[in-house]
């Protein structure tokens, strides 16, 4: 079911900037890609360094080589790791609470709108998902089968544990959070503490290894606190972020779907502290677990303003624990718990469901992107007399500008808007910044016009309700519409989950220049990792 799910929402997914990131270490290879991690060897890629460990990029390479490094193939790698985590979810959870609630953890896992997204990136994220599954069932089947049986499962967990941190480093908060569960309950009499012990071993000199990747992400994050922002906007942040548990941008698509699920999903978390509390051991596992975890990720919230501990890509490792947890209502000796559970349940499934379908059907309006939109347009003119001009002030741009550039190679030509102290619209070459001109006297025979602007959720919902409205010219695209020198050709807007563009097609009317500079010829998928931009 999970499988058939994420299957129609991976064509319609685009390429977007950590992506980018991504495509291009992996093709550095294994021993070069860890140094470029490791802050070492600053390749001039053209896009964005990553702060990630290298676990994902070895095992994504190794896939790569196996199946391509094609987009397409490297969605499906990590439609195939939450697949496996889907069924570790179920096993899990009926190791624990029996086969209704299996079926329940199982199915709200694998449709939930936010797992379908997140299995087809190209990032650590759905690995992540997959250790964190194996965790978890680890952790349920210590406390569920008898003690000759978790030697296995002890070394089983020290594994998947190192796994987790060497893919992302939030694997720590779960690492951490699970070997103080385990102590906590061994201390009750539940657990044996040498091998926890062996596995906090295991798992610290893992973390310890790591220490060239950690230092260097410290490097390029520079994370600070921002004078001026109180603790109630951070401790929104963590609010934000266990509602996003439940709900999902397609959820709100119909508002009155977004409150049943949270409704439903706050029954079945009250059932699930009665559960807990009639002693069901892996039960107390899983929450002390999720609870510990969440009181870290809070106080680093709290104490690092700038960096978004309580993301929700980051803490995706809560997400297998969680519908474990969810299940607990299931599995009640009380009737009338049962009922009012397989009614929450019910309730929350179809909720679910219909953010599924928004997927399937919408699913360009929850892509990240408009990259698709910008890529065919710019291969349908089949020229090289082009250039991409980003008319946008902020910074927004670079998400378009890194797809865009790892796609088509640095042959083509971007622009970013200057601010000029007359008001004037200038540009200047991206990302070298030397050649300062007005848009208007650019030597191309078409200009590609990109307008970008976050997209906000309740936007983007009312543009899947009724139509994707309007977005204005920017400085750049007035401009050139009161010049005599170019022409307006064609209007598209891509609207997509984060970044929503307006894109503008120009055509030059002014006789071209024999002298005038013209880019290298495009290639299909020119991925080179030599330009002249400097290394982020």
């Amino acid at each position: 079911m999970f499988v058939g799910g994420a299957a129609p929402f991976l064509p319609q997914q685009c390429l977007w900037l950590d992506e980018a990131t991504q495509m291009t270490g992996l093709r550095l290879g294994p021993t070069g890609v860890a140094r470029w991690l490791a802050g070492g060897e600053p390749h001039d890629t053209g896009q964005f360094r990553d702060r990630m460990p290298p676990l994902s990029y070895w095992l994504g390479w190794v896939w790569a080589r196996a199946f391509g490094f094609d987009e397409a193939s490297l969605r499906w790698f990590g439609v195939t790791c939450v697949a496996v985590a889907a069924a570790l979810v179920y096993e899990a959870a009926r190791l624990a609470l029996g086969t209704a609630s299996a079926w329940v953890a199982g199915l709200l896992f694998a449709l939930c709108p936010a797992v379908i997204v997140l299995s087809v990136e190209i990032r650590a994220y759905p690995l992540f998902v997959l250790w964190s599954a194996v965790a978890f069932y680890g952790l349920v089947r210590l406390h569920a089968t008898s003690p000759d049986e978790r030697r296995a499962t002890f070394a089983a967990l020290a594994l998947a544990l190192s796994a987790a941190v060497s893919t992302h480093f939030f694997g720590a908060v779960l690492g951490g959070s699970m070997l103080a569960t385990l102590l906590i309950l061994a201390y009750r009499g539940a657990g044996r503490l040498r091998l926890i012990v062996g596995v906090g071993g295991v798992f610290a000199v893992t973390t310890a290894s790591l220490l060239p990747f950690i230092i260097a992400s410290f490097a390029y994050s520079k994370h600070g606190i921002t004078p001026g922002v109180g603790y109630g906007p951070r401790l929104g942040g963590v609010k934000n972020m266990l509602v996003r548990l439940v709900n999902h941008g397609t959820l709100s698509v119909h508002r009155p779907v977004a409150i049943v699920a949270v409704a439903a999903a706050v029954v079945l978390i009250v059932l699930a502290i009665g559960a807990a509390r009639s002693s069901r051991r892996p039960v107390v596992a899983v929450a002390l677990t999720l609870g510990i975890g969440l009181l870290v990720v809070t106080a680093a919230k709290l104490a690092l303003n700038t960096f978004d501990a309580a993301s929700s890509n980051y803490n995706v490792w809560m997400r297998p624990g969680f519908c474990i947890l969810l299940s607990a209502g299931i599995a009640s000796q009380s009737r009338a718990v049962r009922r009012v559970a397989a009614l929450a349940f019910g309730l929350l499934l179809v909720a679910q469901m219909s953010g599924a379908y928004q997927l399937a059907v919408h699913g360009n309006y929850f892509a990240h992107g408009p990259h698709r939109t910008i890529a065919e347009l710019i291969r349908s003119l089949n020229t090289r007399d082009i250039a991409v001009v980003h008319d946008d002030p902020s910074h927004r741009f670079e998400f378009v500008y890194c797809p865009i550039r790892y796609e088509l190679g640095p042959g083509l030509e971007h622009y970013e808007l200057v601010h000029a102290p007359d008001g004037s619209t200038l540009v200047r070459d991206y990302p070298a910044r030397r050649d300062v001109r007005p848009v208007t006297a650019l030597p191309y025979r078409y200009l590609v016009v990109v307008r970008s602007e976050l997209t906000n959720p309740t936007n983007l919902a009312a543009r899947v309700r009724g139509g994707e409205g309007a977005l204005g010219d920017g400085p750049l695209a007035r401009a050139l519409r009161t010049s005599g020198d170019w022409r307006s050709v064609s209007e598209r807007l891509a609207v997509a989950y984060i970044i929503t563009a307006k894109i503008d097609l120009f055509d030059c009317c002014r006789p071209p220049r024999q002298d005038a500079p013209r880019v290298t010829r495009l290639k299909p998928t020119a991925h080179a990792t030599t330009s002249k931009m400097r290394t982020y």
